[in-house]
């Protein structure tokens, strides 16, 4: 029978984590256009439809029912 011994104090060690940096808004905005300069005419307007149809949602949501 093969047994292993673990060191206790290797249990509550913590490893430490890194610290990732936020990107700045030029920096995502960057982005942003890099990935949207890739998509096609048809991608941006089913993508244009589905955000007026979020906003249409979002503000029939907050205004409630038309009475």
């Amino acid at each position: 029978m093969l047994n292993s011994i673990k060191n206790l104090s290797s249990l509550t060690e913590t490893k430490q984590s890194h610290n990732e940096t936020i990107p700045c808004d030029l920096e995502i905005s960057r982005r942003v256009r890099l990935i949207q300069s890739q998509w096609s005419n048809e991608e941006r307007e089913k993508r244009r439809e589905a955000a007026q149809r979020r906003l249409n949602d979002l503000l029939d949501t907050l205004t409630g029912p038309a009475a």
